[in-house]
Order: C-alpha cells, then sequence, then structure tokens
C-alpha cells in the first residue's frame, strides 16, 4: 500500500511534464537546446490534485459448507436373559430369650427414727445494765490569739539589662546562573528534484514525407543542495542579583523582670488550744450475771425394726417359636427388549460466515509539481 501511494504521485508528475512542451526545471536554460527552438522560461509550483489510490477492507459474506451430522437411529431386539430375582421366603425357628419377671420377698429392716423430747436446764445470762456516773474531762477549747510574725515574700523588680540578639541583615550578592538555550545549526542537504528539458528529435510528417526537427520534453532527477536548520540546547550563564540574609550579633538593652526577696513584720490571728477540766454526768454500761430456768426441745434418734414387702426382678429364661422372612436369590429366564443405538452420518449443507481481504478505491488529495511559464524578465 505505502509503495503504490508513493508511485502514484511520480506518475502523476511525469504524465504533467511530459504533456507540457514548453517546460524547464526552475527556469535555467540548458546548453543543449536546438538551435531553432528556443524554449521559453518556465517554473516549477505545487498543485493540489485528487487521486485514486486502494485500501484494504475486511468484508464478510455468507458461504455454503458441507458438514456431517450424526444421525441416531434405535432397534429394539427381544432376547432371552438369565436374571436373579430377590424372593422373601417364610421360615420358621425356636429362640431362646431372657425375660425379666417380678417378684415379691419379705424382709425385716432397721431404722433409726427421730424422737423430740421435752428437757429442763438452768443457763446463766449476761445482762446489760445502764448506771449514771460522774466523770471529769478534759477538753482543748480553741483560742484566737494575735501574734506578731516576719514573713518572706517576692517582690517583682523591672532591672535594665544588656542582652546579645541575633539579627538578619539583608544583602545583595550577584550570582551566575545556567538557563537551557536552544540554538540553530544549519546543514547543507542534497536533495533529488525531478526536472524537464527539451531535446531536439527529427520527425516524418506523413502527408508530405518532408522531414523536420521538434523539441521533446524529457524528465530528469537532479541534485539541489537545500539548507536543513535543526536547534541544539546548551546551557548559557547570567547574571542574577539575589537577596541573601546575613545573621549579625547585636547588643540590645531590654526591661527584665526579676523576683526580689524582702521580708516585712505583720500581726496575725493565732488559734491556739488550752487545755480545760469539767466534770460531767454520763451512763455507763455494765454487764450483769443472772441464772433463769430454761425449757426446750432436743431431737434424739431412737433405732426401730419393722417388716418390709419388696419387688425383686429376676430373670427367667423362656423358649417361644417365631417366624421370619428371609432374602433369598432365584435365578429365572426371561423374554426382554434390548435396544441398539445405532449412528449414521448423514451430510447437509450449512451456512457460514466468511471473512475476506479486498482492495477498495479511496480518493485523497496529493501535491504534485507543475511546470508553468516563469514571468518575464525586464
Amino acid at each position: 500500500m505505502k509503495r503504490l501511494m508513493l508511485a502514484t504521485p511520480v506518475a502523476a508528475l511525469a504524465l504533467l511534464l511530459v504533456s507540457t512542451p514548453d517546460a524547464s526545471a526552475f527556469g535555467r536554460r540548458k546548453s543543449h537546446y536546438a538551435d531553432d527552438c528556443a524554449p521559453p522560461p518556465t517554473c516549477v509550483t505545487w498543485v493540489e490534485q485528487t487521486v485514486v489510490v486502494y485500501r484494504t477492507e475486511w468484508k464478510s459474506r455468507q458461504v455454503a459448507v458441507e458438514v456431517s451430522t450424526p444421525v441416531e437411529r434405535v432397534e429394539v431386539k427381544k432376547e432371552k436373559r438369565t436374571v436373579i430375582v430377590p424372593t422373601w421366603v417364610t421360615e420358621k425357628s425356636t429362640v431362646t430369650e431372657v425375660v425379666p419377671t417380678w417378684v415379691t420377698e419379705k424382709s425385716t429392716v432397721t431404722e433409726v427414727v427421730p424422737t423430740w423430747v421435752t428437757e429442763k436446764k438452768t443457763e446463766r445470762v449476761v445482762v446489760p445494765t445502764w448506771v449514771k456516773e460522774k466523770q471529769t474531762i478534759t477538753e482543748l477549747v480553741p483560742t484566737w490569739v494575735k501574734e506578731k510574725q516576719t514573713i518572706r515574700e517576692v517582690v517583682p523588680t523591672w532591672v535594665k539589662e544588656k542582652v546579645q540578639r541575633t539579627v538578619w541583615k539583608p544583602e545583595y550578592v550577584k550570582e551566575k546562573h545556567y538557563r537551557t538555550v536552544c540554538r540553530p545549526v544549519t546543514q547543507v542537504v542534497n536533495r533529488p528534484v525531478v526536472c524537464c528539458r527539451l531535446v531536439s528529435v527529427v520527425c516524418v510528417d506523413p502527408c508530405t514525407g518532408c522531414a523536420y526537427t521538434t523539441c521533446r520534453p524529457e524528465t530528469y532527477v537532479e541534485h539541489v543542495p537545500c539548507t536543513l536548520v535543526h536547534y541544539v540546547t546548551e546551557q548559557q550563564p547570567y547574571e542574577v542579583t539575589v537577596c541573601r540574609p546575613r545573621a549579625e550579633q547585636v547588643q540590645v538593652e531590654v526591661n527584665v523582670c526579676k523576683y526580689v526577696t524582702q521580708e516585712r513584720p505583720v500581726e496575725v490571728m493565732v488559734c491556739k488550744h488550752v487545755t480545760q477540766q469539767r466534770p460531767v454526768e454520763v451512763m455507763v454500761c455494765k454487764p450483769v450475771t443472772q441464772e433463769r430456768p430454761v425449757e426446750y426441745r432436743v431431737c434424739k434418734y431412737v433405732t426401730q425394726q419393722r417388716p418390709v414387702e419388696y419387688k425383686v426382678c429376676k430373670p427367667v429364661t423362656q423358649q417361644r417359636p417365631v417366624e421370619y422372612k428371609v432374602c433369598k436369590p432365584i435365578s429365572k429366564t426371561e423374554e426382554v427388549d434390548v435396544r441398539y443405538v445405532h449412528v449414521d452420518w448423514k451430510k447437509e449443507k450449512v451456512m457460514k460466515t466468511e471473512y475476506y481481504c479486498e482492495r477498495v478505491p479511496h480518493k485523497m488529495t496529493v501535491k504534485v509539481p507543475v511546470c508553468v511559464p516563469a514571468p518575464p524578465c525586464y
């Protein structure tokens, strides 16, 4: 596809140059022109022209395809087969089993019976008794007394002091910075250019049979030097004024608050405790021992014997006839239906989608060189 697109403008250019008899590349005259036909000067200009190119497109279509489809055919045949049929048969047997039986038995048991009995007893008890007594108590009585005391207090005082402080002063300095600059670089390159020239050709007139000389256009390729410009990045220095702060030590006089300890006399009220004695009458609890008769009930355990009847479970062996069913396999010949499946392959045609590649014409606009007469020089 790329070769076709490149070949189309070249073919159109060759056709235009052949159809223009008086064209010359870039208006320059050649020394091989015939003396009898001096062509006028010409120049080349680029003209937009619509050309037809081909591009590849994918398309789909429905195609009939022959496929084989399996078809099942069922055949039923009757055959004799021997099968085992489970059959339940009743059988008789005698089993021996142990049967639990409840039997009544008599026995004498000895038991302890609780009995409540009344008893009398004399007990001593301590009875608390409240009695009045006179006592002398000593107590502390708070008394407020004036006293002189000297107290120490801290008084804030402002004092002037000189301190060292760091001050930042601005200082402008010239520095050298670098920036990225694009520098143009020129380069001379030879490019192929299609030119047209006139060549003298001897022709014969078919009507008169006379020979005459005429000029026929001929294209050729000439290498023309062209100047190309490309840019190269490089670092370019330049000066910039930058502010750099500089630290300096400066002595400054400031007011500093200092705390000074001072003493001064004050008169305060002080609470003092004074010891005093005074008689009081109080109630005193004293324990008094007393005796009193007490009657209470006491639980005593008495041993007694009594006859009891109870039932005891004893195992008794017995035999009894039983009937039970047993499953036994019995062979049996019977006629059954057997299915045989046969598979036949059937050919049929189905439609399937097929993708194919097709070249489709496409119009595009290209620029082609055209030889036109050059303006006259005065």
